[in-house]
């Protein structure tokens, strides 16, 4: 459902090179607005620098709408500043700042990002990751420190405890 722009408080010349801006500035924009009367929209762009543009914004304002100063100000009591004279490319940021997230088409989704996946889902970094044991070229695990190596029956870091042994399956459970 793409959102609604309208125009007001401004005059025929800044509303004709508005509404021919507005086709361009939508499609940068990803598609995502519609042109309609200020009374039909959501957001409406208002010449604060006009003489009827403050009389617009204050009812605008008090009908909850929000309001798109466009002002040659570097700043406006407006919702959103939309510079002054304003071509496809800043209306269509402008929009974008609005509605940053592009619709997308009927019954598809976007694609994850790295941040939408759960701790369990990540893989780690290549340089983190090891091969399973007994693959060629694979990384042994990282040798972890037990204790102090001049104690006795500790294991310090870089030595290998005993390995456990080996018990085979063909021998009788009775001599084990």
């Amino acid at each position: 459902m793409p959102l609604k722009l309208g125009l007001t408080g401004m005059d025929q010349s800044t509303r004709a090179r508005l509404e021919s801006t507005f086709a361009e500035a939508n499609a940068l924009a990803g598609n995502g607005w519609q042109l309609v009367t200020d009374d039909e929209a959501s957001h409406v762009i208002v010449d604060m620098d006009s003489m009827y543009g403050p009389m617009s914004w204050l009812r605008l304002h008090a009908d909850g709408k929000q309001v798109i100063g466009l002002t040659v100000a570097p700043r406006t009591q407006a919702d959103y500043h939309l510079p002054q004279p304003a071509d496809a490319g800043i209306l269509a940021s402008v929009l974008r700042q609005i509605a940053p997230v592009e619709p997308h088409p009927a019954g598809r989704t976007p694609a994850p990002e790295a941040g939408d996946q759960l701790p369990e889902e990540r893989t780690a970094p290549p340089d983190e990751e090891q091969a399973a044991p007994g693959v060629f070229g694979s990384i042994p695990p990282a040798t972890e420190e037990l204790g102090d190596p001049a104690e006795p029956g500790s294991t310090a870091v870089g030595q290998v405890m005993p390995a456990a042994p080996t018990v085979d399956p063909a021998t009788p459970a009775a001599t084990r």
